[in-house]
């Protein structure tokens, strides 16, 4: 039996922690709740399965799932990820949130899951869900694009394995995802002027190397882009992409920043000339004027007009923002929509002060945070809703 003592927070730490997340949670960024915006969540919940065994033996205590829900009930809509195959820990999370629906992934890469919390009176689940998918024709395309990259790589594949090395294929293009994302429709805000929006859920491969996940996210990147372009079919107009990324874009990879952005920069252009072409052909005044005041916001990742990115990450020690919430906003609504805050709940600090007469190195405290809640921390974006009578007068 493990030594649960060591390994987990202490009865009274956690009560010191419960004190601090009620009366001082906000001063760590943990959202408040307004009814005038939608507050939008992202979190990786680190190996969330079995409720009595994680990939170390060690159980999360219910404390754990207590603060978990707590900080949820501060989101309208928040997007889970790294949901394993067992859903015995999903579900007692979703007690302790009677007022949310619950919407989840089937299995995929990993054995893991994706899935949605959103508060019943806020945010209202509509008509479709699905999993994101590579087409076997495109992904034909993609090997005969990179033929020559493809049998290099075989060839060298089949002289390891001849000379009984413990090969592995190392794919020179992307040809699909390791964990499929999630995406379903929602609608919020007031019941006479919803914002229809669908909300995508992403966990992107972690791979062996940095290009591994970079060529992954760029990948769902293109996908988004190329999908948003058919505004005349597409279910909804307005993208928001949640996720666990595992995007690295400061300190030595510094310059995989710039690369995303310009690529970004690129693709909304390219989406937009192709939506306005297809609009102009159907002769569509409405949906012309729609795309032309398409937005494309990337607060976690480029920041927001003068506003930088949170200068704390999403990983334990703040060092990575590897977990992102972006929009792809293309309606009259939408228009009128703003991002009025975004911010990153930095619970190592509050743990921190919360344990300050604890004798906890900072290592102990964040294995302690890493075991019984995530090796990751919640991201939100705080969407200000127009006023409900101008809306209603402006129509869709």
């Amino acid at each position: 039996m493990p030594d649960r003592a060591h390994k987990n927070f202490s009865a009274e730490q956690w009560k010191s922690i419960f004190v601090e997340l009620n009366e001082r949670g906000t001063s760590y960024g943990l959202p408040a709740q307004r009814v005038d915006s939608l507050v939008l969540g992202s979190w990786n919940l680190r190996q969330f399965g079995d409720i009595h065994l994680d990939a170390k033996n060690r159980p999360r205590e219910p404390e754990a799932f207590r603060f978990m829900a707590s900080v949820l009930m501060h989101f309208d809509l928040v997007a889970i990820q790294e949901i394993k195959d067992d859903l015995d820990s999903l579900r007692l999370l979703h007690r302790f949130l009677p007022d949310y629906d619950l919407v989840v992934s089937d299995v995929t890469g990993n054995y893991e899951r994706l899935g949605f919390f959103s508060k019943f009176e806020r945010v209202r689940r509509t008509n479709l869900a699905a999993e994101i998918d590579v087409p076997m024709v495109r992904i034909r395309s993609i090997i005969q694009e990179n033929w020559e990259e493809f049998q290099e790589e075989l060839e060298r594949y089949g002289k390891e394995v001849a000379t009984g090395k413990k090969a592995k294929i190392d794919l020179p293009a992307f040809l699909g995802f390791d964990r499929a994302p999630f995406c379903v429709s929602f609608e919020a805000g007031w019941r006479h002027a919803p914002l229809r929006f669908l909300g995508y859920n992403a966990h992107i491969y972690y791979g062996d190397k940095h290009e591994d996940r970079t060529n992954e996210f760029t990948a769902l990147l293109d996908w988004l882009f190329r999908r948003w372009g058919y505004a005349e079919t597409i279910f909804s107009p307005n993208f928001i992409v949640f996720g666990d990324m595992n995007t690295e874009v400061v300190g030595r990879h510094a310059t995989t920043l710039e690369t995303l952005r310009t690529h970004i920069l690129k693709q909304a252009k390219a989406s937009r000339r192709g939506a306005l072409s297809r609009a102009r052909k159907e002769g569509d005044s409405q949906l012309v004027d729609a795309i032309k005041r398409q937005r494309v916001l990337f607060p976690f990742l480029t920041g927001m007009d003068d506003t930088p990115p949170p200068s704390t990450g999403s990983n334990l020690t703040g060092t990575e923002r590897f977990d992102q919430i972006f929009l792809l906003m293309r309606s009259r609504r939408a228009s009128t929509l703003r991002i009025a805050e975004y911010g990153v709940f930095d619970i190592p600090s509050l743990v921190k002060s919360a344990l300050k007469r604890s004798r906890l190195s900072d290592k102990t405290r964040r294995n302690r945070i890493c075991q019984q809640i995530s090796d990751h921390v919640p991201i939100w974006i705080r969407l200000k809703l127009p006023d409900p009578l101008a809306v209603k007068e402006s129509g869709p």
